[in-house]
């Protein structure tokens, strides 16, 4: 087409018709300019294609990571509630009208169940290459968008409250233990390697009817809740997203 103005506008020259010939020039330009238009525009749409399916597979990783922390999240909220139980059970037990007539071998059985507690790790991965990937700024539902962002505040949450948790045990029942306990007698062998049979006992004083023992157990109690407590928000929050995710996938 540009080829065809061309040849117009250089016979018009040559036939010295000057005013047609700026039409025609004009007409040809203005030709440039829609092609060019054209082009950004497919260019455009183009790039807005990708960034919507890169969102959009993001999205889907981010669902899957989600679902898999859901889990985690749900064996963690387990265990929080069997150390709360265990803990209030022992708190009850050492303080019962019958605790006077325990002996150690009675404390070493009620005391079974105690032990530190181990994290369970929440994955990240996929939610921090989606915020450093920059393509959120595509993502039009700003409920999904706050949501998504809260994402690292919560993580941090089930941190916090597992390391408070945890510290009950290797800062203070540990220690406890150590000093009160007969923790050689707790193992028959380890690796294979027979453990000494030593005449140590657990000392019952420190374990029935104490205050300390109990207020110990009453602080692992209550950030054993608090994590607990803690995971099931989590979880809460996390499939709720997840819905928003797959609400959006399906329409998009």
């Amino acid at each position: 087409m540009i080829k065809f103005f061309r040849k117009i506008r250089q016979k018009l020259l040559a036939e010295n018709r000057f005013n047609k010939y700026l039409l025609y020039a004009f007409g040809e330009i203005i030709l440039v300019v829609i092609g060019i238009l054209i082009a950004l525009q497919i260019n455009n749409w183009n790039e807005s294609n990708n960034r919507r399916e890169k969102l959009n597979n993001y999205l889907s990783a981010l669902k899957e990571e989600l679902n898999g922390n859901i889990a985690r999240l749900e064996r963690a909220e387990r265990r929080s509630k069997r150390d709360l139980e265990h803990s209030v059970y022992l708190i009850r037990t050492f303080n019962s009208d019958s605790a006077k007539f325990y002996t150690s071998k009675d404390i070493a059985t009620f005391e079974k169940g105690t032990s530190p507690y181990f994290k369970v790790e929440l994955f990240s991965a996929v939610y921090k290459d989606l915020i450093n990937a920059g393509v959120l700024e595509t993502l039009k539902d700003p409920t999904m968008k706050r949501h998504i962002f809260e994402i690292e505040r919560l993580l941090e949450n089930y941190d916090e409250a597992f390391l408070n948790a945890s510290k009950i045990w290797d800062d203070y029942l540990l220690p406890y233990y150590h000093q009160h306990k007969n923790v050689t007698g707790l193992w028959d062998s380890i690796e294979h390697v027979s453990m000494p049979k030593l005449a140590f006992t657990s000392d019952v004083k420190a374990f029935v009817n104490n205050r300390d023992y109990s207020n110990l157990l009453a602080s692992r109690s209550r950030q054993a809740a608090n994590l607990m407590n803690t995971c099931k928000g989590t979880i809460t929050n996390f499939e709720e997203l997840v819905k928003e995710i797959e609400s959006y996938l399906e329409d998009d």
